[in-house]
């Protein structure tokens, strides 16, 4: 059904407006929820810095003298292009996580209203397009992600962008389309590589429609050549420099708890949408209709790849890859239940419980929050002492932007704790031997670097069993006259697990340590062929 184009107008606001009032909630209150938002913001801060300092020409060196002083990256491990569009708007907006948090909210915009314009393209059907958007943003993953510092957003828009070129360079032969196709999944990969599995549907679909002769059209070979372009390098730069095994990986034993774990996900957080799904994706097939064929190839291409390579990040965050790939089917399903219902009168009924059931679970899923960090990083920027800091916790990107706010050029520089301390190839996975096995070793590092503050959580998450840990309090409680604690910030938040939590400074005295007499230069860390890849 067309509409008129005021309608669509006042549509595209409505959405937009949507869009960023389930995502803007807590924006200026709190940073990244999931650890890794620290880790994107920083590759954003890094590129921001490296263009202003001019070293463009020398990234490599500039990345690892940057790592030194604020050792919260992952590039080129994370995503590269999510990290310069960071860049670009810390140039225009300022760094904070404020601004981080209006990148992901203008994502989610973005995918929502290409998810719109996607059907209404497809099918001229106002009303499916119209409930797709509405079960992409109301739902309860959509409002979790979007408030927080994530590339998830951000993939899903590309790969609507993608699906919509594709769609129309394969069924209807438009020659551009087929290389902005390959434009937007490049750009989608580049955001995040857990787009892999679209692309791989969409072979699939080719092949399965028997469109043959698409893959030796000129505009084809084109498109290929310009994916490569931008997605070979970044990748082979992952390989080099990541720690993180990334290659081929062998096949996980099969079992029922691996093979169901994602279906229980989906049952678990996103119920409707999922059953409504799996009937939509038979009323399609029975219908022959194309998209949602693509959108059935896509759900299983997710499935085997979370599945089977990588089996052992089971999680709701790898589950919202596949969500946008459910919406299509789930509007079936209801188009269908609306036509059905509507001789009993019946239909405005349905389509009311399921706004009141959608809306009920965006907003119950709150906002999160947590301060504390930035503030206690703020804290040992505004009152230097000694060459570096010492932390050990688990937001330590956070407590980095403290600093990085408050002294934006030199000021100290930050000692992770999991990474002066213990040798760590990922988060939560110590190696057997550690950096430290004793206090005179961590009275040692923190006189070689003149740490004048050791920050550290008295509870943190995760590290609270870990070796180094222990070793690193037991020092600060039986070295009074070295470690003074001057400053302490609880930690505020609504998550249940840092509830009760504290971060504790205190200050070094390095001259009264040992090897106090060597004042030392603060040294690049000499990181080899590898550079820090993140959690």
């Amino acid at each position: 059904m067309e509409k008129t184009k005021l309608i669509r107008v006042l549509t595209f606001c409505l959405i937009s407006l949507l869009s960023l009032a389930i995502s803007l909630p807590g924006s200026f209150s709190t940073g990244p929820i999931w650890p890794d938002g620290q880790r994107y913001t920083f590759n954003g801060i890094l590129l921001h810095d490296m263009v202003r300092d001019k070293a463009i020409f020398h990234p490599y060196d500039y990345n690892v003298r940057f790592y030194a002083k604020y050792p919260a990256t992952n590039l080129p491990y994370g995503p590269p292009f999510f990290a310069l569009v960071f860049a670009a708007t810390f140039s225009i907006f300022g760094i904070s996580f404020s601004v981080a948090r209006w990148v992901v909210a203008i994502y989610t915009m973005g995918a929502a209203l290409m998810l719109w314009h996607l059907i209404y393209h497809i099918n001229r059907s106002y009303w499916r397009a119209v409930l797709a958007v509405s079960a992409f943003l109301f739902n309860p993953l959509t409002g979790i992600y979007s408030r927080d510092i994530t590339p998830e957003l951000a993939v899903a828009f590309y790969s609507f962008l993608t699906i919509f070129f594709f769609y129309d360079y394969v069924e209807y032969e438009k020659k551009c389309f087929g290389i902005c196709a390959a434009l937007a999944f490049s750009l989608g990969y580049l955001t995040k590589p857990f787009i892999i599995p679209l692309g791989m549907a969409l072979v699939l679909y080719v092949i399965i429609r028997r469109k043959w002769y698409i893959l030796y059209k000129r505009e084809s070979l084109l498109a290929f050549i310009i994916a490569a372009g931008l997605i070979v390098p970044s990748t082979l730069l992952a390989f080099k420099y990541a720690t993180n095994e990334l290659g081929g990986r062998a096949i996980p034993s099969i079992n029922m708890d691996l093979l169901l774990a994602y279906p229980i996900i989906a049952i678990k957080c996103v119920p409707i949408l999922t059953v409504f799904a799996t009937i939509g994706f038979i009323i399609g097939l029975l219908r022959k209709d194309n998209l949602t064929l693509l959108c059935l190839l896509w759900t299983f291409c997710c499935y085997f790849f979370f599945t089977f390579y990588i089996p052992e990040a089971q999680d709701q965050k790898y589950f919202f890859t596949f969500l946008p790939a459910l919406i299509i089917p789930f509007v079936m399903t209801i188009d269908r239940l609306y036509f059905l219902l509507k001789k009993f009168r019946l239909n405005i009924v349905l389509i009311m419980l399921l706004i009141v059931f959608f809306a009920h679970g965006t907003l119950s899923s709150g906002v999160s929050y947590i301060r504390g960090y930035e503030e206690a990083g703020k804290y040992v920027a505004e009152h230097p002492h000694g060459k570096s800091v010492l932390f050990y916790g688990r937001y330590d990107g956070t407590f980095m932007m403290g600093i990085r706010r408050v002294i934006p050029k030199g000021g100290p520089y930050v000692l992770r704790g999991d990474r002066q301390l213990a040798v760590r190839v990922s988060y939560g996975k110590a190696k057997q031997s550690i950096s430290v096995e004793s206090s005179d070793n961590i009275i040692s590092i923190l006189n070689k670097y003149r740490a004048g503050y050791v920050a550290v959580e008295l509870k943190p998450v995760l590290e609270k069993d870990f070796p180094e840990y222990n070793i690193l309090m037991q020092t600060i409680i039986s070295n009074t006259e070295l470690f003074t604690e001057v400053a302490k910030f609880p930690i505020q938040t609504n998550l249940k697990s840092l509830v009760g939590n504290e971060l504790v400074i205190y200050k070094f005295s390095f001259d009264k340590g040992v090897n106090s007499a060597k004042k030392l230069k603060i040294p690049v860390p000499t990181l080899g062929k590898h550079l820090e890849v993140g959690f």
